[in-house]
């Protein structure tokens, strides 16, 4: 199982090498930025900036030819929501653009870029912003559009993902750490704002009103609003975790499990991968659930840099280390 990792300009390309096996990007376009004043926009990280995105196209030509001294292949999002007829002209540019300075694939949240990046000669993983729940839309887009990977939803339970996997013959990705937001992806019409303690934009603004009759918050609704944030900003927003479910997801066969946060700094994305590599690794050496989660036990204080007793950051809270089912997955 390959460990998907995010890369953006201020990683260490030859350490995060070592515990990943490939990286997805975004890239500040030029011509895209003066278009729409600044705003990145064909990608889901765009209000991160350079925090998240490479400042231009020849700092990220020279991080896919520092990746591919180490064997680590790029891929680019391109994973908004939606991409406008008006818009078509500057992502095929982009795309062919990321194609001549060695990128390998596209990640993909709709139809006119699958079809361009096909036609740049381009991978193509579908971005759980597609929304792939069933299997007959999978089959659907292989048979349509030979897709190479779909990229399963973080709210899929592991027996949903365990059908898709046995019954599809293209590569499967799973998420393992960090952003654990059960919305991030298409199904999400908010736009998070931590900051201001809500759970998206929308429900954070008119100071603690509601919407619909704008009348002020009782003292026992925003004390709950605050606990719903901790929880959400604390756990799911940055610590989300898979390693309960990763023997598993080894002997089911799936392909890649991503790290989340292109905008995270690179020591952040480096513990979780590693976290992810040795988790594979004790995963492949078992012989059973219960060896692998006995060496996950008797590791979790090296490997886990938070408490996941509560279990809030769960990505996979059916799998978790106290609800383990000691039935073969067969």
């Amino acid at each position: 199982m390959r460990i998907f990792s995010p890369l953006n300009n201020g990683f260490d390309i030859k350490k995060l090498s070592e515990v990943c096996d490939e990286f997805y990007v975004g890239v500040i376009d030029e011509e895209w930025s003066a278009k729409y004043n600044g705003f990145i926009g064909y990608n889901t990280r765009a209000f991160s900036g350079t925090q998240a995105n490479f400042p231009n196209w020849s700092s990220l030509e020279d991080a896919i030819k520092a990746a591919s001294e180490y064997k680590c292949p790029t891929f680019l999002t391109l994973n908004a929501h939606n991409i406008t007829q008006s818009q078509l002209s500057i992502v095929k540019r982009i795309i062919s653009d990321f194609s001549k300075i060695g990128g390998a694939g596209i990640i993909c949240s709709e139809l006119n870029g699958v079809e361009l990046a096909k036609e740049a000669g381009l991978k193509v993983y579908l971005s759980t912003n597609f929304v792939l729940y069933n299997l007959n839309a999978i089959k659907y887009l292989i048979r349509t559009y030979d897709v190479d990977r779909i990229i399963l939803s973080r709210d899929m339970k592991f027996d949903e993902i365990k059908k898709i996997r046995w019954e599809i013959d293209r590569e499967i990705e799973v998420f393992g750490q960090n952003v654990g937001c059960r919305f991030s992806n298409g199904l999400c019409y908010c736009t998070h704002n931590t900051k201001s303690k809500g759970m998206c934009y929308t429900s954070s603004t008119s100071e603690w009103e509601h919407f619909g009759s704008m009348s002020k918050l009782t003292f026992r609704e925003k004390y709950d609003a605050d606990i719903n944030h901790h929880i959400y900003s604390k756990y799911l927003l940055r610590n989300s975790c898979s390693l309960c479910a990763i023997y598993d997801f080894v002997k089911v066969g799936i392909d890649s499990i991503k790290v989340v946060g292109r905008e995270f700094p690179c020591n952040v994305i480096f513990d979780s991968c590693s976290m992810l590599k040795r988790g594979v690794s004790a995963a492949q050496k078992s012989d059973s659930r219960e060896e692998y989660l006995e060496w996950l036990s008797c590791n979790k204080k090296n490997l886990i840099n938070f408490d996941c007793d509560w279990g809030f950051q769960c990505y996979y809270p059916e799998m978790g280390y106290k609800n383990f089912k000691k039935e073969s997955i067969e």
